[in-house]
């Protein structure tokens, strides 16, 4: 007799592991399929400086053809690079650098300079009239164009030594 309840409690046993371990299984057989479409936006901008808006003044008198009243002058070199020599306190040169947007997407943009030489901590440097700080000028945030007009922008540089 005790075979008999021996061997049906360990029968019974069997079947309950059996029916927990078959519903669990049956937890993890669901299956769902999802599609997703993306689709990427496109980042297109062009900056171009605009020699012919080259300007120069001195003590805030205009100067002609890049020149400075103490002999000094500013020009773009092949690479669009601003060479400016014998610069004196009080000298200016400005210029406009068109940015072209043919962006479907919102850009952000900001104007960054360099310079080499001794003049760096000297110069001070403005994009339409905003300071440039550490040598770069804050975010300008450019939402998608809508329509041609709004692909352009011309932004104003000036570098003074004062």
């Amino acid at each position: 007799m005790k075979k008999k309840a021996l061997l049906a409690s360990i029968l019974t046993i069997a079947m309950c592991f059996s029916v927990i371990a078959g519903a669990t299984f049956a937890l993890f057989t669901s299956e769902s399929t999802v599609n997703v479409a993306v689709t990427s936006g496109t980042v297109d901008v062009d900056a171009t400086i605009l020699e012919d808006t080259l300007a120069t003044s001195s003590l805030g008198v205009a100067q002609a053809n890049g020149a400075f009243e103490n002999g000094g002058n500013a020009a773009f070199d092949a690479n669009a690079v601003l060479v400016l020599t014998n610069m004196t306190p009080g000298d200016a040169v400005t210029f406009s650098i068109e940015i072209k947007n043919n962006s479907n997407v919102n850009v952000q943009y900001r104007v960054k300079w360099a310079v080499d030489g001794k003049l760096y901590e000297a110069l001070v440097a403005t994009a339409d009239d905003t300071p440039i700080v550490n040598n770069t000028s804050a975010w300008e945030l450019w939402t998608a164009p809508a329509t041609d007009a709004e692909k352009v922008k011309t932004v104003e540089v000036e570098l003074t030594l004062p």
